[in-house]
């Protein structure tokens, strides 16, 4: 499981960072966490205010840093390999077919050689 609490300290002065202090709980056991992530400085004069994150783990600046179960340190959505549920379920096959109205009726139809992939996508296809 994630953490249950979470407790934090800004450092701005020779090193500009935030240090969290978190616990996590896996089953019966509990582990405390302590993370000192570095803070990166607006671009320019004309950006918003603010300070960004740099990622513990690529050092990209980042606004949202993500701490997923299975991690024991926060890191970007990248380095945690997170994704958006729209990519997991997009599929590019099935947006061709939707330009191709006649091919999706010529393989439900039976009137064109298809694979049974072809065959899944084309009901995608036309149900979208």
């Amino acid at each position: 499981m994630g953490p249950h609490s979470l407790a934090y300290r800004v450092l701005i002065g020779d090193e500009n960072a935030v240090e969290i202090a978190y616990v996590t709980h896996d089953g019966a056991e509990t582990r405390p966490h302590c993370q000192r992530i570095a803070l990166a400085p607006p671009w320019d004069r004309f950006e918003a205010l603010g300070w960004w994150f740099a990622c513990p783990i690529c050092g990209r600046r980042v606004e949202k840093l993500y701490l997923p179960n299975a991690q024991a340190s926060f890191a970007c959505r990248r380095c945690s390999q997170l994704i958006y549920t729209s990519t997991q379920v997009h599929d590019a096959r099935v947006d061709r077919l939707r330009r191709d109205p006649r091919r999706v009726v010529d393989i439900l139809g039976g009137r064109a050689a298809a694979s049974e992939t072809e065959y899944v996508l084309a009901l995608k296809a036309a149900t979208l």
